[in-house]
């Protein structure tokens, strides 16, 4: 049985949620591309941007509150380093920081 709340209960609408798996398949795309292991929000913005592979552009908000949401829940990937963690460490962000 399906337990998560509903958009009128603050849940994500199916447009949000695969919104949000867009942003995340561009933000490992970014960061299987990128030397860098420690990024900050605009590197990611900036990132996810140049790999944005959809019609509609999300606005900054929207990456905000994906990127948000990423951390908060530690969201995993396996990525160019093996498994990871996406978190943020004081000002950055990054797998396994």
């Amino acid at each position: 049985m399906d337990i998560s709340p509903s958009a009128s209960e603050g849940g994500k609408t199916t447009q949000q949620m695969n919104r949000d798996e867009a942003i995340w398949n561009a933000l490992n795309e970014y960061y299987k591309n990128t030397d860098q292991e420690r990024l900050s929000f605009t590197d990611l913005e900036a990132g996810i941007l140049a790999n944005w592979t959809n019609e509609e552009t999300p606005d900054r908000g929207a990456i905000s509150s994906a990127i948000t949401n990423f951390a908060s829940k530690k969201k995993h990937h396996a990525g160019k380093n093996g498994n990871g963690v996406f978190m943020k460490k004081n000002s950055h962000y990054g797998f396994n920081l």
